[in-house]
């Protein structure tokens, strides 16, 4: 069974990550199936990369683990997600592996993946196989590319287009408030966080 590893807390934006490697590897990755047409992640033995919303207890120091980040105030933002504490528990838990794992990890930012670029370092990082002709296809065609991993993703509380901004959404006062919880319980860890702060 593969190392590879995603980690993220919900709707930040796994589903796009997993549409490319399963679109340019050919092979299922953990979960409901988002590109291949037998409608299921098969066996734990073809996955090319699991997943999980907390820090998985079958890590090891082989491991190659992805934590993918989103802006807290957006998912706070976004339906269902009323209530933040649960973010920040997940942030928590995911920086203090981060900063006491040996396993091999790497950070990235839910608004730097639609880069394709970005998306295919995490290819390399994973020591996934890039197939030439798809990875020129992906170059020409990674708008379209983002719109089918949107219509055939999770769509039960948002239809993956409507940008939520937490701008509009929250107030100054808010957004500052909901900053300072962050910080006051990640303390130093808020550094993975800073780009986010109003």
């Amino acid at each position: 069974m593969t190392n590879n590893w995603l980690i993220s807390h919900p709707k930040s934006g796994s589903n796009w990550i997993r549409y490319c490697v399963e679109y340019l590897t050919g092979k299922p990755t953990q979960g409901q199936n988002k590109r291949l047409e037998n409608g299921n992640d098969g066996p734990p033995e073809n996955w090319v990369l699991r997943r999980s919303h907390h820090v998985p207890k079958e890590l090891d120091k082989d491991s190659k683990v992805v934590i993918l980040l989103r802006n807290y105030k957006e998912l706070i933002c976004r339906p269902g997600m009323e209530q933040f504490g649960d973010v920040i528990d997940a942030y928590e838990d995911f920086f203090n592996f981060a900063e006491e794992t040996e396993c091999k990890t790497h950070i990235v930012y839910y608004e730097d993946i639609s880069d394709i670029y970005q998306v295919f370092e995490l290819f390399s990082f994973w020591g996934l196989w890039l197939p030439a002709h798809k990875h020129k296809d992906f170059l020409e065609n990674d708008m379209g590319h983002f719109n089918n991993s949107l219509d055939i993703g999770n769509e039960h509380f948002t239809d993956g287009r409507t940008p939520i901004k937490h701008s509009e959404m929250l107030t100054r006062e808010q957004r500052h408030a909901i900053d300072l919880e962050f910080i006051t319980r990640l303390k130093w860890n808020y550094k993975y966080l800073i780009r986010y702060y109003d």
